[in-house]
């Protein structure tokens, strides 16, 4: 007579809601490990574009780029990475890996399609204090001074103003950057919360890069600091 033993009926039930206990456990953790590749992944893609500026800043007087936004026509659009050309290896560095092929929103939607988009399309956005030969010597704290940042992923835009033309000083444009939680005109986007673990990463006016939650960006209780915060952090008038 054979000892040969079956599993019972109970005991594979016992193993398959083991199996998807594990399986719930575990793939959260599984995503999480892949946004932080990516997050690295931008990281990496922002430090360049900084050291690109840095060496476009030597050759051209301690100045940064110079661009063109406002258009009519797409034929005129000059963006604000063009002139970094010489000093990046690869166009990839302009995306986002964590951002894919979805199509935004436009700021200027009668000169941006989705035909168009693919062929100018950046996923981080330059301060617009940055955009137009600015002198560095400009700012006080370039440690503390955000020079690109991350705009969000629903929305398609080259730059922001970090600066109020209003009475109220809080109305800057903070809707065009990344983990804002608002759409350009202030009201609540849930989908703009900060595609990197609830943050972004950016660009510093002395170089260097690092990840901050939009809120810390803001530097709320430091003394000299802003609505703007790291966007604006000497608290500079209207720019161009």
């Amino acid at each position: 007579m054979s000892n040969k033993r079956a599993f019972t009926l109970i005991e594979l039930l016992v193993v398959i809601a083991i199996i998807a206990i594990l399986a719930a456990i575990l793939f959260p953790v599984f995503a999480q490990a892949r946004e932080k590749a990516r997050q690295t992944s931008c990281l990496s893609n922002v430090r360049q574009l900084g050291l690109a500026m840095m060496m476009y800043s030597q050759d051209y007087d301690e100045l940064s780029v110079t661009c063109e936004h406002d258009v009519e026509d797409i034929a005129e659009l000059y963006a604000w990475y063009q002139p970094l050309f010489p000093y990046l290896k690869s166009r990839d560095v302009l995306r986002c890996p964590s951002i894919g092929t979805a199509n935004p929103q436009f700021y200027f939607s009668d000169v941006f399609t989705n035909a168009n988009w693919a062929a100018v399309r950046t996923d981080y956005s330059i301060n617009g204090y940055f955009a137009h030969h600015v002198a560095f010597a400009t700012f006080s704290s370039p440690a503390e001074q955000i020079m690109i940042a991350e705009r969000p992923t629903y929305f398609g835009a080259f730059d922001y103003h970090p600066w109020s033309e209003s009475d109220d000083p809080n109305e800057w444009e903070a809707g065009f950057l990344d983990g804002s939680g608002l759409w350009p005109d202030g009201t609540v986007n849930p989908q703009n919360q900060g595609r990197h673990s609830g943050g972004s990463n950016n660009v510093f006016a002395d170089g260097h890069t690092k990840w901050h939650r939009f809120s810390q960006t803001l530097l709320r209780g430091v003394p000299g600091a802003g609505p703007a915060g790291m966007h604006n952090r000497d608290n500079l008038g209207p720019g161009d």
